[in-house]
Parts: C-alpha cells; structure tokens; sequence
C-alpha cells in the first residue's frame, strides 16, 4: 500500500517520483503467470487517477498497467471498465 500512497498522494508533486511509481506499479501489474488479480486490483483506484497526469510517461506506464490487468477472464476485464477509466482511454 505504501506504493498506491506514493501514487495518489497530491503532496508528492515531483514528477520523476510519480513517473518511478508509475513504473513500478506497471510492472507489478505484468508477467507470466500474471500476479494474482486480487492483489492487484487495489492498483485500479491510484491508475483511474494517473491516466489524466498531465505528464505523457505517466500516462503510458499507467495505460500500460490499465492493458496487463485486464488482459484475461471477463471478470479483470470488467473491473478496469469498472474503475471508470474508459472514457479517458
């Protein structure tokens, strides 16, 4: 949770931090065999946030993560629908 803070916390406003985070948070989101979908769903919340950073390499890494969690089950695909990011996508 420490990361998702990073992520959302308005106080942390250097962009090289948020574009680490970011990053970071993308590559949890990845792999194979894919992390386990609950642990990173708390991540929907920070990244339906980060798609509208004025910055365009926060925005990636976080569409990024948006395309590895839902890449799946109907149901991962819902939740990023869910976390209402569609309309920015």
């Amino acid at each position: 949770a420490p990361l998702l803070q990073v992520l959302t916390d308005p106080e942390n406003s250097k962009v090289s931090m948020l574009r680490s985070a970011t990053w970071t948070l993308s590559n949890f989101c990845r792999g194979k065999p894919q992390p386990d979908f609950d642990l990173v769903r708390p991540a929907l919340t920070a990244l339906s946030q980060l798609i509208f950073s004025p910055d365009d390499e926060v925005v990636a890494d976080a569409c990024w993560a948006l395309s590895y969690l839902s890449d799946g089950a109907n149901e991962k695909i819902q939740a990023v629908i869910e976390a209402g990011v569609c309309r920015r996508l």
